[in-house]
């Protein structure tokens, strides 16, 4: 990410902060003083990412026409969040994460029978490609509430809205114009319940489940193709649904600060849907799109500040 973009991101939490501060501790009974916290950290993460479309719209001749795989897909940036206890034992959380590819690789494979078979040898290059650049970047917002607690634990409840946008590439070193993109987008509510338990005064872990259905959309950018369109090449729509799964363990030094290590892993997919191709000579035809699917683990260290 540019270093302009991370500065402006940090800037707008900061900004965030203050508001809270000026505005909203005013408004609330709960002070910003001990209710108010700010996150940033370092994050790495592996995704493996597919999708298929079949050769017409009731998903036949072939039941899989075309397979995209991305496996792995390593990436690594930032993410930053803040938190804010309004009210009692509400609580609204805001986050931003980025990471930048650094490396991964990819196969395009298109099939003339079902289950796979029939290999259809590709018109130029080969199947299997390097995605050593792309981004991901994600926000979220959510509210909770505290349905349990004590000096030993305390178990949250809440929902939220869940925006996830990845950007892969398709390259290789032999074919220098090859230029590829896709772009997934997700678009989810997410329903969460997590919890904090004290395993001493100081050290505590916070594990964290979430569901969240919601819509995928799909673009590509196939630059090569001369029969596609560019920018936009096709298009891919369909419903969506994913699990979450987060621990961190956490050091209090203090009131105010704290340092965390975070392990997470997702499980996100699709149900079938709609593959909509456009082609210079002006046609816009359409196929079923199988699914797509994401599996993503990673770690992250960051410090939080309470106010």
């Amino acid at each position: 990410m540019k270093p302009r973009k991370t500065i402006t991101a940090i800037l707008t939490l900061v900004l965030f902060a203050g508001l809270i501060n000026d505005a909203l501790a005013q408004s609330f009974p709960n002070p910003v003083q001990g209710n108010l916290s700010i996150t940033a950290g370092a994050a790495y993460q592996k995704t493996d990412f597919r999708w298929s479309i079949a050769g017409t719209p009731e998903g036949t001749d072939p039941n899989i026409y075309s397979e995209l795989i991305y496996n792995p897909i390593h990436s690594a940036g930032f993410h930053v969040a803040a938190a804010y206890n309004p009210y009692r034992r509400f609580s609204l959380t805001a986050s931003f994460s980025r990471l930048q590819t650094f490396k991964g690789s990819a196969t395009d494979i298109d099939y003339n029978g079902d289950d796979r078979t029939d290999y259809i040898p590709p018109d130029i290059g080969d199947t299997l490609f390097n995605s050593h650049k792309g981004n991901m970047q994600q926000y979220d917002i959510a509210l909770s509430y505290s349905i349990f607690e004590n000096n030993i634990f305390e178990v949250r409840a809440g929902a939220g809205f869940n925006y996830s946008k990845e950007l892969f590439y398709l390259r290789d070193d032999a074919l220098p114009n090859l230029n590829t993109t896709y772009e997934a987008k997700w678009q989810s509510a997410r329903i969460f319940l997590n919890g904090t338990v004290w395993l001493t005064k100081q050290l505590y872990i916070t594990p964290d489940v979430s569901f969240q259905p919601g819509t995928y959309d799909g673009v590509a950018n196939w630059n090569i193709k001369e029969e596609f369109k560019q920018p936009v090449s096709f298009i891919q729509q369909a419903n969506s649904s994913g699990w979450n799964y987060r621990a961190q363990l956490g050091y209090l030094f203090n009131n105010h600060i704290a340092i965390n290590a975070t392990w997470s892993y997702s499980d996100w997919r699709t149900g079938k849907g709609v593959d909509r191709l456009f082609l210079k000579n002006g046609t816009v035809p359409e196929t079923q799109m199988n699914g797509a699917f994401k599996k993503s683990s990673g770690w992250g260290l960051s410090a939080t500040y309470t106010f």
